[in-house]
């Protein structure tokens, strides 16, 4: 009778791993797999003109699995690329100020994360374009004009904006229109 008593016992306090805060780097993984998978399909509907965007609770949850990923294995490298999916995610949201967050946390936690480079030029034009605040966006094209890693096409776009920047794409185009009339009346 003991033996049925500890046997009914011990099975009532059998819990799956993750019931009892037991989190692995592959399980975590696992969910964050399937949720890219998720909205993998709504882009691709979203491409095909069935859907205009991403569903916002979708976004929300592959936030929330990736910042626990981060927050449970800081040290993992795959920790940087969470923040880097993080900041897209925001982006995607219309978050620009959170984004650019993210950015700031992967450029002091990651410098040597394998896109970096990628992460500066979005934070950069994420400041310039959609939250107009040229100082930060020069600070960030400036690193990467300083950087050898930077991409020579990307160098030039930079070194070509960066006589506009504060100018909405539309103000720098007829900008550029009123020089090249000027440099016409001269010749």
């Amino acid at each position: 009778m003991f033996l049925v008593l500890i046997l009914v016992l011990v099975s009532c306090n059998t819990k799956p791993a993750m019931d009892s805060g037991l989190v692995t780097k592959e399980s975590i993984r696992e969910e964050i797999t399937q949720m890219d998978d998720s909205l993998k399909f709504y882009f691709d509907e979203m491409m095909d003109d069935k859907r205009s965007d991403l569903p916002h609770s979708s976004i929300d949850k592959a936030i929330e699995l990736h910042q626990r990923y981060y927050a449970k294995f800081p040290k993992d490298e795959y920790a940087a690329e969470c923040l880097d999916k993080i900041h897209q995610l925001h982006l995607q949201k219309k978050e620009y100020g959170k984004s650019v967050q993210i950015c700031d946390t992967l450029f002091v936690h990651y410098p040597t994360y394998k896109n970096i480079s990628d992460v500066y030029f979005s934070a950069a034009t994420t400041y310039d374009y959609l939250l107009s605040d040229s100082t930060n966006a020069r600070k960030y094209y400036q690193v990467l004009l300083d950087s050898p890693k930077t991409n020579k096409a990307i160098k030039k776009e930079i070194k070509m904006r960066l006589p506009y920047l504060g100018m909405s794409p539309e103000e720098m185009a007829e900008q550029i229109n009123l020089e090249v009339e000027e440099v016409l009346k001269g010749k």
